[in-house]
């Protein structure tokens, strides 16, 4: 064969190789996310169990009844204990599909959003601010933007106007910070 269709070959194996990996990647992962969606399922059925057992006991309370409030109590730890699950399972999805759960009306969103656009929150990034790392023009958020001829790791534009560098800069920049003191 001549040595171009060889070649040309090579890199369609190559490329079907590289296409298959990243088939068993996404397919594991949607994998994970189904099994993370029936924990948080099975979960939340077993919330509605204790409620239930516990409208029973409120009940017995009201008739009359005695019911200790270990009991109660012990019913109410459970609720709360599985309630903190769910909100890991569903950080752990998040996670997996690359997005950020509001901590305050529960919605998902994209990592990248810096407020919620349900409900306005401001989503706190749980990683640690990849800023500290220095730009690699190495020149400390330029005025004149288009001197840097890389972009700055943390992909976080210099605001122009650094009086509002708080609504334009999530990250919290040094140079920012310098300015509005």
């Amino acid at each position: 064969m001549d040595a171009k269709i060889k070649e040309y070959i090579a890199m369609i194996k190559e490329k079907a190789i590289s296409v298959g990996k990243a088939a068993g990647k996404k397919a594991d992962d949607v994998a994970k996310q189904a099994k993370l969606n029936i924990k948080i399922f099975d979960t939340n059925t077993e919330i509605d169990a204790i409620y239930k057992d516990l409208g029973r006991l409120v009940y017995d309370v009201h008739a009359g009844e005695e019911v200790s409030n270990e009991t109660i109590d012990s019913l109410l730890t459970s609720i709360d204990s599985k309630k903190e699950l769910i909100i890991d399972l569903k950080a752990e999805l998040a996670d997996l599909k690359n997005s950020v759960v509001c901590p305050c009306c529960g919605k998902e969103n994209v990592k990248d959003y810096a407020f919620c656009p349900a409900c306005g929150t401001k989503l706190e990034c749980e990683e640690e601010c990849p800023c500290d790392v220095e730009c690699p023009c190495e020149e400390e958020c330029p005025e004149d933007k288009e001197s840097c001829e890389a972009e700055c790791p943390c992909e976080v534009e210099c605001p122009e106007d650094k009086e509002s560098c708080e609504e334009k800069c999530p990250c919290e920049e040094e140079c920012c910070e310098e300015e509005k003191k």
